[in-house]
């Protein structure tokens, strides 16, 4: 028996034992195979300079460096990535002679100083900078609107005695009520009425005989608040939002996008399933990696590896049925036990139904 078989065979005996009345013995070692597999392993690092236009309201932020107009800041931003571009070639060079004989992933600050903002900044024309504009309502007169109720006037026909003013003109006739001892006769009982001395008529109780009222919705103002702008003849600059300028930004960022993958044929589809979902840091410490020389590209690096891992195949009879379990590595890493729990407890169950 081979010390990867014991060693597996250990991880298998750790994990009935606890859980299961069943022991070692239960097992039978029908065969085992301990080999080699190889592959290869790539780590491709993809690298990304954008430039990335932004238009808002307000001041330039100060990070942007101000340029005279969008013409300029479009070219200026297209210089600095054309020569990121150019230089990134030599840069990745440069990251490879200080990392050679490491496992470091390249970094967007290993390939471009940035981010780097450029801007254009401009007194928004809606406003002329000032962030606010008169008020849209065609009826305001600095913030206020004349009451619709009066018309203007802060005032109104009394309409319990139904004076009118029409105009300018205030029809003074009215102003007066019928009296109410009398019905307006002028005489109750053949006698000249006290209430109204005969006229028949009393000033009105709700204007006091004026005939006028002061207007109860303006407050004898004849104007009101503009309810658009809120009485101050202005509303804020919607295309600025109130700031008086606009601007627009250019951000030139780098990004790396690495992609790991890992490249191996083996009889054992099992074998491969499990070695190529490892990462790096997994699968040294699972086989022995070998670091070659990288591939370099205008825009792209590739580290590659060669890996040689121990594969060991056992087969045990486990309740009168055969599993086949595989361990990887020198430690023989078992990641699948294949049932083995299940099918011992459900062959301690059958066992115990047949003695009852």
């Amino acid at each position: 028996m081979t010390t990867e078989t014991q060693l597996a065979l250990n991880q298998v005996f750790g994990v009935i034992e606890p859980l299961t009345r069943f022991s070692r013995n239960s097992l039978l070692l029908e065969s085992e195979n301990v080999r080699v597999t190889k592959g290869q392993a790539f780590w491709a690092f993809n690298v990304n300079i954008s430039n990335d236009k932004e238009s808002s309201t307000g001041r330039l932020p100060s990070r942007a460096t101000a340029l005279g107009s969008d013409d300029e800041l479009d070219e200026v931003a297209r210089q600095t990535q054309t020569t990121a571009y150019a230089e990134l070639p030599n840069r990745i060079q440069t990251w490879l002679s200080s990392n050679a004989r490491n496992d470091r992933e390249l970094e967007p600050h290993d390939c471009f100083n940035g981010p780097r903002y450029f801007g254009h900044e401009r007194i928004c024309s809606n406003c002329t900078g000032v962030g606010w504009i008169p008020c849209t309502n065609d009826k305001c007169k600095g913030g206020k609107v004349i009451c619709p109720d009066c018309e203007g006037k802060g005032q109104k026909g009394c309409s319990k005695c139904r004076s009118l003013i029409i105009g300018n003109i205030f029809d003074y006739s009215s102003g007066k009520v019928d009296c109410r001892n009398c019905g307006g006769r002028g005489k109750k009982e053949g006698s000249t009425c006290p209430s109204c001395n005969g006229r028949g008529k009393v000033p009105c109780p709700k204007c006091g005989g004026t005939g006028i009222l002061r207007c109860g919705k303006c407050a004898g103002q004849g104007t009101l608040v503009c309810s658009t702008c809120k009485g101050t003849g202005r509303i804020p600059c919607s295309p600025c939002d109130h700031t008086g300028y606009l601007h627009s930004i250019r951000t030139l960022t780098c990004t790396v996008n690495p992609n790991w993958r890992v490249h191996l044929k083996d009889a054992k589809a099992e074998v491969v399933a499990e070695l190529s979902k490892r990462k790096l840091n997994d699968l040294r410490s699972l086989a022995s990696v070998t670091q070659l020389a990288p591939g370099t590209g205008p825009s792209h690096l590739e580290r590659q590896y060669e890996f040689e891992c121990i594969i060991t195949e056992i087969m045990l009879k486990v309740a009168g049925e055969s599993l086949t379990l595989i361990g990887y590595g020198s430690k023989a890493k078992v990641f699948d036990f294949k049932r083995i729990a299940t099918v011992l407890l459900a062959e301690s169950q059958r066992y115990y139904l047949l003695t009852i």
